[in-house]
């Protein structure tokens, strides 16, 4: 859930990337077991959370091993102070 979420708010945001480039992509479409490389929990407060949504989302663009990476963070129950998640969406070969 947390895969989708963050794919289809990245799209939303961005626009529709290369499929090769989305690596959560085929655990979304084809159940793949690599959730664990893709998504993950991190520490951070968005700009959005100052209006105290239910939910909070956010894309942001970072750097690995000199590679732009594309990012969507989903706090899902932000005011309640839940744990935001990171889910990799764009990470061009």
């Amino acid at each position: 859930m947390l895969a989708k979420t963050g794919y289809s708010f990245y799209v939303a945001s961005h626009g529709l990337v290369p499929r090769d480039g989305v690596p959560v992509l085929p655990m979304i479409v084809e159940g793949k077991d690599d959730g664990g490389m893709w998504v993950g929990s991190g520490e951070y407060t968005l700009q959005v959370e100052a209006q105290h949504p239910q939910h909070a989302l956010a894309t942001i663009q970072t750097q690995h091993n000199g590679k732009s990476i594309g990012l969507a963070r989903v706090k899902l129950f932000a005011s309640a102070g839940a744990t935001g998640y990171e889910v990799v969406v764009h990470a061009p070969g």
